[in-house]
């Protein structure tokens, strides 16, 4: 990726500034500091702001308390994919840069595995 600077900090879109945070190029506060700092037009200082903003919240942007309790329920999306519904597709959302929501669809999934599996073991050990 190249180096941000004040002559393409406009071509930068969410996906790139939430990729330079993510990969620790830099600090949402780093990003904000160096576009104040590029005395750019208002307009366009607020375009880079607003962008960068959307990116932070991006990366945090949790699960919703419905796929939360659909993926303890079908692990790793288990009966979307045989459905042929791909609600929730963990490449496409990398791209776009909701880690947080990655995250949390793995560890819900190993929740829901660990859920069924101690309903096994319980079965087993009751007969």
């Amino acid at each position: 990726m190249k180096t941000l600077e004040k002559e393409n900090i406009l071509q930068y879109e969410v996906e790139n500034f939430v990729h330079l945070i993510v990969q620790k190029t830099e600090t949402f506060q780093s990003l904000k500091n160096k576009v104040h700092h590029f005395s750019l037009t208002e307009e366009d200082n607020a375009k880079v702001i607003k962008r960068i903003e959307f990116a932070n919240r991006r990366i945090l942007k949790p699960l919703s308390n419905s796929k939360t309790f659909m993926f303890i329920l079908f692990p790793f999306g288990i009966v979307t994919k045989l459905a042929g519904n791909n609600l929730f597709d963990v490449e496409e959302q990398k791209r776009l840069g909701y880690y947080t929501r990655v995250k949390e669809f793995y560890i819900y999934s190993f929740v829901g595995v660990a859920f069924y599996s101690m309903i096994v073991l319980m079965v087993v050990f009751i007969q």
